[in-house]
């Protein structure tokens, strides 16, 4: 299993803020270096047919 994280825009002279970040969660998932499962920031299982999948797994 595999995650990114995705942090809100940060300046250099300011203090992180949980208030002011927002955390998105993909997961995905490997079989013999295989993309085999994708779940996205909202929670849904994303079609391996799906362009975005194979994109995804590419990369």
């Amino acid at each position: 299993m595999a995650e990114d994280y995705e942090e809100g825009e940060a300046f250099d002279d300011e203090i992180f803020d949980i208030e002011k970040s927002k955390i998105k969660e993909n997961r995905y998932y490997f079989h013999n270096n295989k993309m085999v499962s994708w779940i996205d920031d909202k929670k849904s299982n994303i079609d391996i047919n799906k362009e975005e999948f194979l994109q995804k797994e590419k990369t």
